[in-house]
């Protein structure tokens, strides 16, 4: 013998000795190309509504640390900070330090560090489908204190795509926060 099994009638077996099937048939594979296909098409309505919530709350948060970085800002230089937005599909908001601050141009909401003007905006084009909408009384923006960090003005900046939303608040006092005004199961917000 030669280390292969033989039957009776001499015929090799197809067992341990690599004659046996490898791979996987074209049936089998039709059958899990089937099924991950309906998987798939199960995931994407909900996929897609996961990248909208995302983006909702990524332009908000962004939004969030630029009004706080605002508040912060004037302590540190000694001057009073202005925000402002620019509402609507193509929206922006920026602050700098002197009044009128336009985010819709490159050059207008800037603080100077160490000498070179950075550009202080947030807008729409990282966050296309977002839109932004504000309640400021007067204007599309407020001022920040720097000796106490009270705003000129009490509103709300919304961020909103589809069914989801969420808000920016700034009161008077110069206390920022992100709610949920619709209480839309937008995990980790507060009720407006």
């Amino acid at each position: 013998m030669t280390g292969r099994a033989q039957t009776d009638s001499g015929i090799r077996s197809r067992g341990a000795t690599g004659y046996g099937q490898r791979g996987f048939t074209l049936v089998e594979l039709m059958v899990v190309v089937a099924i991950v296909g309906i998987i798939a098409a199960l995931a994407a309505p909900s996929f897609n509504d996961f990248i909208v919530k995302n983006r909702v709350k990524g332009a908000a948060e962004e939004v969030y640390g630029l009004l706080l970085q605002a508040k912060s800002e004037g302590p540190i230089r000694d001057t009073n900070m202005f925000f402002n937005t620019s509402p609507g599909a193509t929206w922006c908001v920026g602050f700098a330090a002197t009044a009128g601050c336009d985010c819709t141009t490159t050059t207008s909401c800037v603080v100077p560090v160490a000498g070179t003007n950075v550009v202080q905006v947030v807008n729409s084009a990282e966050y296309p489908g977002v839109t932004l909408a504000e309640t400021f009384a007067t204007g599309t923006g407020a001022e920040f204190n720097r000796i106490r960090g009270s705003a000129t003005q009490q509103g709300n900046i919304n961020l909103a795509s589809g069914a989801w939303q969420l808000n920016i608040e700034v009161s008077e006092q110069g206390r920022i926060r992100v709610c949920n005004p619709n209480n839309n199961a937008m995990p980790g917000y507060d009720p407006c």
